[in-house]
C-alpha cells in the first residue's frame, strides 16, 4: 500500500516507518521538521515537511495519494497540556480534524490514529475495581475518564473519529498506546520518564522522582509498539468499512517509578555507568495519573499481537542506545 505516516521522523513515526519498510510498502513522511526527527528518511522516497495547519499537508496529500494514512503527529507533553489547555486543543484537536478533513477529500479508507492508553483512561478508579491493585487493567470497554488535557484532547480526537468513521465510510482504528519507551526518545522537556532518568544516569546528574514514586505505569518496548501499528495499518479494508475500533498497544504489566528507576540503576551499574548518580523527590505533577496498565487482549485476539519486549531487555537496549549517541 501506499501509507503517509505524519509524524513519521519522530520516535515512535521512525520505527513505525522501519516496519513498513521492512515490508515493502510505499511510504509517505509527513513531519514538522525532519531535521529533528529521529531518523533522515533516507530510505523514504516521499518527504514533506510542514505542519498540520499549512498547505503543505494539503500538497503532501495531492502529490502521494495515500491509500492508508497513520496519524502520529501531537503535543505530547501533560504538563504543557495544563499550563496551556487552548494550545494542546489546537495541536491536536483541531489538528486532528485538518487530517480527517484531508482523508475525507482524498478519499483515503483507512486511518490509524494515536491515542494514549493512559491519558485517556485516566485513573483505574477504586469503585469500579474489584481484583486486587496489582491485576488492574483497563480494557478497551472501560470508560475514559481523563483528568489531564492532554488525555481530553485524546478522547476528543477518538470521538471525532468514531464520527468520521460512521459518516464517511472509512475504517478508523484509535490504538491507545501505554507509555512508550526505547531507542530515538530523546530526553529534553517532558519526555518519557525512561529517556529522562537514562539520561540522567549516564551524565551522572540528580534524578528527580516526582511524588513518592509509586505511580503505577505500563511500559510498552517502541519496536513492539511499531509492529503493532504495523499490522492495524495492514489491516485495510478488514472491517468493510464504516467502522471504528480501539486497541490498547501495552504489555499489561504495571511497574511503579520506584521499581523502574532500580531497573535503571541495575541496567546502569551493568555497565559501569551509575556510581556517582544521585535522586532526589520533587512534587507531584498536576493532571499525572496514580495507576494506568492496559488489558491487551483485544490486540491478540484480533492481530495476534502481544509486546515480546520484557522491560529489563527494552531497558538495556534503550540505555546501550543512548551511551552510543553520547
Amino acid at each position: 500500500m501506499k501509507i503517509l505516516v505524519i509524524g513519521g521522523a519522530g520516535f515512535i513515526g521512525s520505527h513505525v516507518v522501519d516496519k513498513l519498510a521492512e515490508r515493502g510498502h510505499v511510504i509517505g513522511v509527513f513531519d514538522k521538521n525532519l531535521r529533528d526527527g529521529q531518523r533522515e528518511c533516507r530510505d523514504v522516497k516521499f518527504c514533506w515537511v510542514g505542519n498540520l495547519f499549512e498547505e503543505q499537508l494539503t500538497d503532501c496529500f495531492n502529490a502521494f495519494q495515500p491509500d492508508a494514512v497513520c496519524h502520529l503527529a501531537a503535543q505530547t507533553e501533560v504538563g504543557q497540556s495544563m499550563r496551556n489547555p487552548a494550545e494542546d486543543a489546537r495541536q491536536n484537536i483541531v489538528g486532528t480534524l485538518r487530517v480527517l478533513q484531508m482523508c475525507r477529500e482524498h478519499k483515503v479508507r483507512h486511518l490509524v490514529y494515536a491515542s494514549s492508553g493512559g491519558a485517556a483512561y485516566g485513573e483505574c478508579k477504586d469503585d469500579l475495581w474489584e481484583w486486587d491493585e496489582a491485576e488492574r487493567r483497563h480494557d478497551e470497554g472501560s470508560e475514559l475518564h481523563p483528568i489531564s488535557a492532554y488525555g481530553i484532547s485524546k478522547a476528543t480526537s477518538e470521538k471525532y473519529l468514531e464520527q468520521f468513521a460512521g459518516v464517511w465510510g472509512v475504517d478508523a482504528i484509535a490504538l491507545r498506546y501505554a507509555n512508550v519507551y526505547g531507542p530515538r526518545q530523546q530526553p529534553g522537556g517532558e519526555a518519557g520518564v525512561v529517556s529522562i532518568f537514562a539520561d540522567k544516569i549516564l551524565k551522572d546528574e540528580t534524578v528527580t522522582i516526582n511524588g513518592d514514586g509509586e505511580c503505577i505505569r505500563d511500559y510498552v518496548y517502541v519496536a513492539d509498539a511499531a509492529d503493532m501499528t504495523r499490522r492495524a495499518l495492514e489491516a485495510a479494508g478488514e472491517n468493510g468499512g464504516d467502522a471504528f475500533e480501539a486497541f490498547n498497544v501495552g504489555t499489561g504489566v504495571g511497574t511503579s517509578v520506584n521499581a523502574l528507576m532500580k531497573k535503571l540503576f541495575e541496567v546502569a551499574n551493568d555497565n559501569g555507568l551509575a556510581n556517582r548518580t544521585s535522586w532526589v523527590r520533587g512534587p507531584e505533577q498536576p493532571g499525572d495519573i496514580r495507576h494506568n496498565v492496559l488489558n491487551c487482549d483485544k490486540a491478540h485476539e484480533v492481530f495476534g499481537w502481544r509486546a515480546e519486549t520484557p522491560l529489563d531487555e527494552g531497558l538495556a537496549k534503550t540505555v546501550e542506545w543512548m551511551k552510543s549517541r553520547q
